[in-house]
């Protein structure tokens, strides 16, 4: 299950580096995410993930840090599926606002999904062997 969360936060990296490298390219994504039905999806990406990340923090390297970001993720798993049948248009409003804001924000929304995504990574990394060196 470590494993899962771990390449989870590796996904989430490698979709900062994007945003940041080559913000048009999330535009596909921001699309998508439009309709509600995306948006139930997104929820329960959400869920899952914060549920993932709440059984798997007692062997991270932050166990209480990565539980209470386990149980933010799945709170807004739970506000994002209420938003999706409450204030979808208000929602919709937010991404097409976000779309056409210009690379400069985008990227910053990059800069800050590397950061979160590179944490996770950190926390969730494997553990290294006993007797292993870096050289």
């Amino acid at each position: 299950m470590k494993t899962i969360a771990f390449v989870f936060a590796l996904c989430m990296l490698t979709v900062g580096l994007v945003g940041v490298l080559s913000p048009p390219l999330l535009l596909p994504i921001a699309r998508l995410s439009i309709e509600s039905g995306a948006f139930l999806v997104l929820a329960a990406i959400r869920l899952g993930f914060g549920l993932l990340l709440i059984e798997v923090a007692s062997r991270s390297r932050m166990p209480r840090t990565v539980r209470t970001i386990g149980i933010l993720i799945a709170a807004l798993g739970v506000v994002t599926a209420l938003t999706a049948f409450l204030a979808m248009d208000h929602a919709r409003a937010l991404i097409v606002q976000w779309t056409q804001a210009g690379d400069g924000i985008m990227r910053l929304t990059g800069v800050g999904l590397t950061v979160f995504g590179g944490f996770l990574v950190y926390c969730l990394a494997p553990a290294r062997a006993p007797g292993s060196t870096s050289s």
